[in-house]
């Protein structure tokens, strides 16, 4: 560091200090003025009043830190009745219970040489979100049962799981195509009812 900048270096820090005891000397000089103006006009004043140094005062500790909550006064008197300061405490309101319902539908969809194919759902719905999902095939043939396994691998049942009904996505399965609709319009039924 070059002279010049020491010497920068060394003003600014006296200018800091002097600042400082500036604003520390003005703190005392204002509340000893404050001070000065409370007494002097507390004697002038003709009273029995004692002027005293303050006081800490500790918290009590038979009161509770905050007041209870949902408090309401038990009576309101007139002027120059006793009063009753005691209050009544009414339980705290809790959370609203939730809507829990169970639906079911059932589909019936054609299938090909002829056949029927059935799907039945059922599923428990909390607050209009899927708790539980069953899904079970009804009419079964064995040609239907290959596309049946090709759907159930897609774990619906869990997947859908904590998702609203009215947010379900259209489900198209290759290879399942037809069990895939009538699970789309009965999850459409399902979300009627809720």
């Amino acid at each position: 560091m070059n002279k010049k900048s020491g010497i920068i270096v060394g003003v600014f820090v006296i200018a800091v200090v002097l600042a400082s005891l500036f604003i520390m000397a003005s703190q005392d000089t204002t509340t000893n003025e404050v001070s000065e103006v409370a007494t002097d006009s507390a004697l002038t004043e003709e009273s029995n009043v004692d002027v005293v140094d303050p006081v800490e005062v500790e918290p009590r500790s038979d009161f509770p830190d905050s007041a209870p909550e949902n408090t309401t006064p038990l009576e309101t008197v007139n002027s120059g009745d006793k009063v009753d300061t005691s209050t009544e405490t009414s339980p705290a309101p809790t959370a609203a219970e939730p809507i829990i319902s169970t639906v079911s539908d059932t589909v019936s969809y054609s299938l090909p040489r002829a056949h029927t194919g059935t799907l039945e759902l059922t599923a428990t719905v909390e607050d209009g979100v899927i708790a539980s999902l069953d899904i079970n095939h009804l009419d079964v043939t064995p040609q239907s049962q290959e596309h049946h396994d090709i759907f159930d691998n897609q774990n619906l049942e869990l997947e859908l799981v904590g998702v609203s009904l009215d947010e379900v996505e259209d489900v198209q399965i290759a290879g399942a195509s037809l069990t895939s609709a009538a699970f789309n319009e009965a999850i459409a039924n399902l979300a009627s009812q809720v």
